[in-house]
C-alpha cells in the first residue's frame, strides 16, 4: 500500500504525467477490465487522507482530481474513452473527436428518427433494449480492438457507442414525457 501513497504524493506535487493518467493515481494497469473493488478501496483510502475539510488548496485540487478520476474509471464507457484519450484520441469532445464514419451517422440519424416518431411506451422500451445491446457490443468491440492494438478501429466503435449512449438518454427523456402526458 506504500505504492499508492507514493503515487498520491507525486500527484500532489502536480506531476502532470500522473494527472493525465487516472490509472496511475489508483496504481492500476491501463486496462478496460479493472477490479472495481480495488478501485473503490483505493479511492476511499486516498480520499480519506486528502479530504478537502482537512487539507490545504493543493490537497483540495487533488481531491477534485481524485473524484474525477474515480468517476471516469468506475464507468465502463468513460474508462474506455480515457484509455483512448491516453493514446491521443478524443471521443468525448465533438470539436476535437475523431471523424465519424458516414454509415455510423446514418444509423444514428435513423435511430433518432425512430425515437422522435414513437409514442408507444412498449415499443420505446423494446427500442431501448435494442440500443442498449448495441451500445454494449460496440463498447466491448472497441476495447477488444484496443487490446489488439487497433486503436483507430477501436475509436470508431467507441464513437458509435457514444452516439448510442446519447440515443439512450433521449429515449429516457421521451419515456418521461410520454408518462407525464398521461
Amino acid at each position: 500500500m506504500k505504492k499508492v501513497d507514493a503515487d498520491a504524493e507525486k500527484v500532489l506535487k502536480f506531476n502532470f504525467s500522473y494527472m493525465d493518467n487516472y490509472f496511475k493515481i489508483f496504481n492500476l494497469d491501463i486496462s478496460y477490465k479493472i477490479d472495481l473493488k480495488q478501485l473503490e478501496s483505493q479511492y476511499h483510502k486516498l480520499q480519506s487522507k486528502n479530504h478537502p475539510d482537512k487539507q490545504n488548496i493543493s490537497e483540495i485540487e487533488f481531491s477534485i482530481l481524485l473524484n474525477n478520476a474515480y468517476k471516469n474509471l468506475n464507468n465502463d464507457f468513460l474508462r474506455a474513452c480515457h484509455i483512448l484519450a491516453l493514446n491521443d484520441i478524443d471521443i468525448l469532445h465533438d470539436q476535437t473527436a475523431v471523424k465519424v464514419k458516414q454509415e455510423t451517422l446514418i444509423e444514428i440519424l435513423e435511430i433518432q428518427e425512430q425515437i422522435s416518431e414513437q409514442d408507444n411506451i412498449k415499443i420505446i422500451q423494446e427500442l431501448q433494449n435494442k440500443i442498449t445491446e448495441n451500445f454494449n457490443q460496440n463498447l466491448e468491440k472497441s476495447m477488444s480492438l484496443y487490446q489488439d492494438n487497433k486503436i483507430n478501429e477501436s475509436s470508431q466503435f467507441l464513437i458509435k457507442a457514444k452516439y448510442l449512449k446519447k440515443s439512450l438518454e433521449d429515449l429516457k427523456i421521451k419515456k418521461s414525457q410520454i408518462r407525464n402526458a398521461t
